[in-house]
């Protein structure tokens, strides 16, 4: 890391506050960059990680009104969270990054993470050793598995200031209901019916390419999952003729066993709603292009055309390995389709016209859209949420992080009291 001198150090910390004749917000942002500069020099930060450093610090202050006082802007942490983790985290994602947001990022903000039941060691457990082993403080993470009434109580808990719940809608509505019952600030990442547009200029082993990793990753258990395929009509036939080509050469079984492309759903009951979603499909009139049939807990990858938007299929969040394929003639159109749904997580767009996929997807009621890439897209460095059924229009992830994990606290500073003429 490059070596700062004093003159560097005040003139970072005073950037923001140029316009302010009073020196006590040059003293004190200095010693706030002054601690920064410590702790880059005792972990090696690079000169980019410092520069980023220098210029969060610097902006959370903002330039004075008037010549009286000094006022900086705080992100002041919330206190305990507590963290509801639905069994499809991959990583996973939500649990972990919750987890070492409070303890990492805000001094003295400890967090109770509550992995689904179904998940409770891959889930809890093993994401509470490795911190443990990492050397994270007793006392800033209480992983504490248990079942509904476990986040019940957590979630009226008046220790707890913050809530992030991430599972299935139906459940989110609760936990909503719940925040709201007892005035604590919640963030909802819920479910989706998330929809891939196969324009009819798309490269079709590349569409299906995408199509099948969408709708097949993890048996479809991804809140991301493809669970429409809108395909233009040009192209539609051609297109299900290679996926149904692409699902059948895919192998379905115990993953430790050897090297396999789809593993078992979570349970029978989500099994059970797999074949029920199918069989109302088929009987509201659609066609069983590939699959349907199941063994055990492991269910064939699934293809299914000529579903229209009052089929079933169209509109429950099947996470299983169906692929729903839906025709459409206009752009017009499959936007209307699109944001047919409660929903609005994800969205992707298939085309080798980006300029077109950009003035579609204008027009799309999504929290996440992917241009040129299918539906399950997720980096923990940037913003995720969604919006309508799929969450209360929060994102957590980077940036996103600062705003749902911490509350703005404005702070003034005056040399001395002032006397008022009342």
């Amino acid at each position: 890391m490059r070596n700062l001198d004093e003159n560097t150090i005040t003139a970072a910390a005073i950037s923001r506050h140029a316009q302010c004749a009073d020196p006590r917000t040059k003293v004190l942002m200095t010693r706030l960059i002054e601690s920064l500069h410590d702790f880059a020099r005792e972990v090696e930060l690079t000169e980019e990680e410092w520069a980023t450093g220098i210029a969060f610090l610097t902006s959370v202050g903002k330039k004075c009104s008037d010549t009286r006082q000094e006022f900086i802007l705080f992100s002041d942490t919330l206190g305990l969270s507590t963290l509801v983790c639905a069994q499809n985290n991959r990583k996973p994602k939500e649990c972990t990054e919750s987890t070492v947001f409070g303890p990492f990022h805000l001094e003295n903000s400890p967090s109770r993470p509550k992995p689904d039941p179904r998940t409770a060691v891959s889930g809890g457990v093993v994401i509470a050793r490795l911190f443990e082993l990492a050397g994270l403080p007793a006392g800033v993470l209480h992983m504490l598995p248990g079942d509904g009434a476990t986040g019940a109580a957590l979630t009226s808990d008046p220790h707890t200031a913050m809530i992030q719940f991430t599972g299935s809608t139906a459940a989110g509505r609760k936990v909503g209901e719940a925040a709201g019952r007892h005035l604590k600030k919640v963030s909802l990442e819920l479910g989706g019916k998330n929809s891939l547009i196969v324009l009819d200029d798309a490269d079709l082993d590349i569409a299906v390419s995408n199509a099948a990793w969408g709708a097949y990753l993890h048996q479809g258990q991804v809140c991301m999952a493809a669970g429409r395929l809108l395909v233009q009509r040009d192209i539609h036939d051609r297109f299900v003729q290679k996926l149904v080509a692409k699902s059948t050469s895919l192998t379905v079984g115990n993953p430790a066993d050897g090297d396999v492309a789809l593993g078992p759903l979570i349970d029978t009951v989500q099994r059970d709603h797999v074949a029920r979603v199918v069989a109302d499909a088929l009987h509201a009139g659609a066609k069983l292009e590939a699959g349907g049939g199941y063994r055990d807990r492991f269910f064939e990858p699934t293809v299914l055309s000529g579903v229209t938007p009052d089929n079933p299929a169209f509109n429950e969040e099947i996470f299983g390995p169906v692929a729903v394929v839906v025709q459409f003639d206009s752009d017009d159109e499959a936007i209307a389709l699109a944001n047919r749904t409660e929903y609005g997580l994800s969205m992707g767009i298939v085309t080798a016209n980006v300029g077109r996929a950009l003035r579609i997807g204008e027009r799309l009621r999504t929290g996440l859209l992917h241009i040129n890439d299918q539906t399950v897209g997720d980096d923990v460095v940037n913003p995720f949420g969604g919006v309508g059924a799929s969450g209360n229009g929060t994102s957590i992830g980077g940036p996103a992080n600062w705003e749902e994990f911490t509350q703005w606290q404005w702070m003034t500073i005056k040399g001395e009291a002032p006397l008022y003429p009342l």
